[in-house]
C-alpha cells in the first residue's frame, strides 16, 4: 500500500518543495520510502520545477528492494508510473508479458502494471486482478492515464480543468498541490448528512472529484489544452456471471472453491500476514479456510473493557480456540482509547466521515501494525445486512398501495407523529430504489428531513444511476451498496484507518471474480428461507452453509448461527457519556454555517439527544464530524 499524487499543468510549473509538501501530507500511507519526480512535457527528468510532477510514498510488501521504489519509469519508452495497491495475479501476468518480450528489472507487481500498460494500453486494467489506483504518464502519446480498481478498495481523487490536472490518493495532497484555496462543496453536504460520507464522484471540495470504482480517466495535453475522457470498464451489475441456481449446498461448495483461490492469491507477500477476526461469518470463513490449508496466522479482535452487546471478542475467542489457533490477540478498548482515537482521526480522514466504527478501525489497525504489516479482512456480498430484509418488507407494503392513493398518502405523511410520517412516506413511494434510499432518512427528524434534506438530496442526485436497476428487483440493495456504501463507507473507513499506521488490509471477498460469481446468484438463494431473519429470511445463507461444512464441531459451527452484529460500538450511550464533552465542545454554529447549514435547524435534535428525549445519535455524530474536520484544519 502506498500514497501518491501529482499533476500536469499547462499554466504553471510545480516546484519540488511544494510537491514534497504534498507527499509529506500522506507520508503515513507509505513510510518506507518517499520519492519526487519533476519533468517537462517531453520528459526531461531531474528538474527542480516543471509542468509534470509526481510523488510516491511506499509501504513495501512485495519486492522490498530500492529498485522497486516509485515513481517507476520504463527507460525505453519513458512511461512513468505511480501506483497504490496489490495485483494478486502479477506473477501470471509477468510470465505472460515476458513471453511477449517484455523485460523486468524488479520482482514487484508495480512493474507488472507498467509493462502491462505498455503491452496492452488502457485495456490493461481489465487484466489486473486486485486492488489498485494509479496514474501512468505516457510521454510518447502525450497523456496521463488514471485508473481505480473495480470495487473502489483504493482511493483516487482529482481536480481537472482545461489547463491543469491534479490527482492524489487523498484530498489533502490535492489541496497542497493547488495554487488556490479549495472551496467547500455546500451542495453535497446534504448527501453527507444522510450517508455519513460524501458519495462519489462528489467530495467535500467543489470541483474535486473521486474517480468512481471501475472507472479510468485519460487526460491528453495535445494541442495546448487538456482534453479528458472517462469510461467505466467494470460494473457490478453488467459483469455478473450468468444466473446460478441449485441447492445452497451446491452454491456453498462453489463459493468455497472460489474463495479458497482468492484467499491463496491474497496471501502472497514478502512480510507476515494476519487476520481480523470478528464473530461474523465472513472473517470466520477466512479463518476456517486458512486452517484447512494448514496456515495459522496471528488473529486480531476488538473487545471492550466494559460489558456491551457490541462486544464480539468472547465469541471470536471461542471460535479461534475451536479451530486451534494459538496466536489470537483480543484488543480491549476503553473510553481513554476511543477518546484518543477520536482526537487522532484527522488528518487521516481527508473529508468529513461519520461512521463511528472508524474509531474501532483506527485502534484495531494501530495495535495490529505492532505485530504484522498486512492483515486480511472480511466483507459483505451475501445478503447480510438486516436493512435488506427491512427493505423487502417495506417494498411489499408499498406495492400493495394503489398508485391512485399514493398522492394522498404523501400528503398524510406530514402528520406530526414522526414514526407515522416515516411509514406513510414509505407507502407513498413509487420505485423500489426510492424505498431503499428512504431508509437513510430514518434517524433524522421528519421536519428537518422534509424541510431541507429531501429537497437538497433530490437536487444533488448523488447516485447517478437512479434510472438503472438489476433485472431481478430483489438484487437492488446489493447493486446500490456496491456503488455507494461499500466504496464510500466500508472500504474508505478501513483504507484510512489502516493507512494511518502503515498497515495493508486485503479483502479476499472482494476479489472481482468472486464478486461476479456472487452477483449472479439470485437474491432468493442468497437469503434462503428459515425463521432467523425478518420475514423468514436467513441472512447470508450460502456462506453459513459453507462455514458449517468447514467447521463440523459444535463450537465452531456456532459462528454460523450467531446473529449479525456489525462492527460497531454503543454510540447512543457513549455519546451521552464520556464522549459528551468532546462532542459539545466541537459542535459550532460558525462551522455549520460554513457548510451552508442553518444552525438553528439543528439545535432542537441535538438538545433532544442530550436530554434523553429522543435518540438522535446519527444526527449528533454526523454534525460532530463535520465540525471536527473543519476545526482541525480541513483534513
Amino acid at each position: 500500500m502506498c500514497g501518491f499524487g501529482g499533476g500536469c499543468s499547462l499554466k504553471r510549473e510545480f516546484r519540488r518543495a511544494d510537491v514534497a509538501a504534498a507527499a509529506a501530507a500522506v507520508r503515513f500511507r507509505g513510510p518506507d520510502n518517499t520519492s519526487v519526480a519533476i519533468t517537462d512535457l517531453r520528459r526531461r527528468p531531474g528538474l527542480d520545477s516543471g509542468p509534470v510532477a509526481l510523488f510516491h510514498n511506499r509501504l513495501s510488501v512485495i519486492d522490498l528492494s530500492p529498485a522497486a521504489h516509485q515513481p517507476m519509469t520504463d527507460e525505453a519508452s519513458g512511461a512513468t508510473l505511480v501506483y497504490n495497491g496489490e495485483i494478486y495475479n502479477y506473477r501470471e501476468l509477468r510470465s505472460e508479458l515476458k513471453a511477449l518480450g517484455r523485460r523486468f528489472a524488479t520482482g514487484s507487481d508495480s512493474e507488472v502494471v507498467l509493462q502491462a500498460y505498455l503491452q496492452w494500453g488502457e485495456a490493461c486494467v481489465e487484466r489486473l486482478r486486485g486492488m489498485f489506483a494509479f496514474c501512468l504518464v505516457d510521454f510518447a502519446d502525450e497523456k496521463l492515464f488514471l485508473a481505480r480498481d473495480r470495487l473502489g478498495i483504493k482511493p483516487l481523487v482529482y481536480r481537472l480543468d482545461e489547463r491543469e490536472l491534479l490527482f492524489a490518493s487523498e484530498l489533502g495532497s490535492v489541496a497542497r498541490l493547488s495554487d488556490e484555496r479549495l472551496a467547500l462543496d455546500t451542495e453535497a453536504v446534504p448527501a453527507y448528512l444522510l450517508l455519513q460520507y460524501f458519495p462519489a464522484p462528489r467530495t467535500v471540495y467543489r470541483g474535486v472529484r473521486k474517480l468512481a470504482p471501475g472507472h479510468c480517466l485519460t487526460v491528453s495535453w495535445k494541442g495546448g489544452a487538456l482534453k479528458a475522457s472517462e469510461r467505466r470498464y467494470w460494473d457490478y451489475l453488467e459483469h455478473a456471471r450468468p444466473t446460478r441456481r441449485g441447492s445452497a449446498e451446491d452454491l456453498a461448495r462453489e463459493l468455497g472453491e472460489r474463495l479458497d483461490q482468492a484467499l491463496r492469491l491474497h496471501l502472497v507477500a514478502d512480510v507476515p500476514v494476519g487476520l481480523f477476526l470478528s464473530s461474523g461469518v465472513d472473517s470466520s470463513l477466512l479463518a476456517a479456510l486458512l486452517r484447512a490449508a494448514g496456515r495459522s496466522p496471528e488473529l486480531f479482535t476488538v473487545g471492550f473493557q466494559e460489558a456491551c452487546a457490541e462486544d464480539e471478542s468472547a465469541q471470536a475467542a471461542a471460535f479461534a480456540r475451536s479451530l486451534g489457533f494459538e496466536r489470537h490477540h483480543v484488543l480491549p478498548l476503553g473510553p481513554a482509547d476511543l477518546l484518543a482515537a477520536a482526537g487522532r482521526c484527522y488528518p487521516f480522514f481527508d473529508e468529513p466521515f461519520a461512521d463511528s466504527s472508524c474509531l474501532l478501525a483506527m485502534e484495531l489497525s494501530r495495535r495490529t501494525r505492532e505485530r504484522v504489516k498486512v492483515a486480511l479482512s472480511g466483507d459483505e456480498l451475501f445478503w447480510g445486512y438486516p436493512r435488506y430484509a427491512a427493505w423487502e418488507r417495506m417494498r411489499r407494503r408499498s406495492r400493495r398501495v394503489p398508485r391512485a392513493l399514493k398522492g394522498a398518502l404523501a400528503g398524510l405523511a406530514r402528520v406530526p407523529n414522526e414514526r407515522a410520517a416515516y411509514h406513510l412516506d414509505f407507502l407513498a413511494t413509487g420505485s423500489d430504489l426510492e424505498v431503499y434510499l428512504k431508509q437513510l432518512f430514518a434517524s433524522w427528524p421528519s421536519a428537518l428531513y422534509r424541510g431541507m434534506l429531501r429537497p437538497a438530496f433530490d437536487r444533488v442526485a448523488p447516485w447517478g444511476f437512479s434510472a438503472e436497476g438489476p433485472a431481478e428487483p430483489e438484487g437492488l440493495p446489493g447493486h446500490v451498496d456496491a456503488r455507494t456504501y461499500l466504496p464510500g463507507d466500508i472500504l474508505c473507513k478501513m483504507d484510512r484507518a489502516s493507512m494511518a499506521y502503515g498497515l495493508e488490509v486485503r479483502v479476499p471477498f472482494l476479489d472481482h471474480e468472486l464478486v461476479e460469481f456472487a452477483a449472479g446468484i439470485p437474491a432468493g438463494l442468497k437469503k434462503g428461507m428459515s425463521g432467523e431473519g425478518p420475514g423468514g429470511a436467513c441472512l447470508k445463507a450460502i456462506p453459513k452453509t459453507l462455514l458449517k461444512a468447514l467447521t463440523p464441531s459444535m463450537d465452531a459451527s456456532a459462528a454460523a448461527d450467531a446473529p449479525k452484529r456489525g462492527f460497531s460500538m454503543p454510540m447512543r450511550r457513549w455519546s451521552r457519556g464520556f464522549l459528551r464533552d468532546l462532542i459539545r465542545s466541537t459542535l459550532d454554529d460558525a462551522a455549520l454555517a460554513d457548510f451552508g447549514l442553518d444552525p438553528a435547524l439543528f439545535r432542537p435534535p441535538v438538545e433532544e439527544h442530550f436530554s434523553g428525549a429522543a435518540d438522535r445519535t446519527g444526527v449528533v455524530w454526523t454534525l460532530f464530524n463535520l465540525c471536527l474536520w473543519l476545526k482541525r484544519g480541513r483534513g
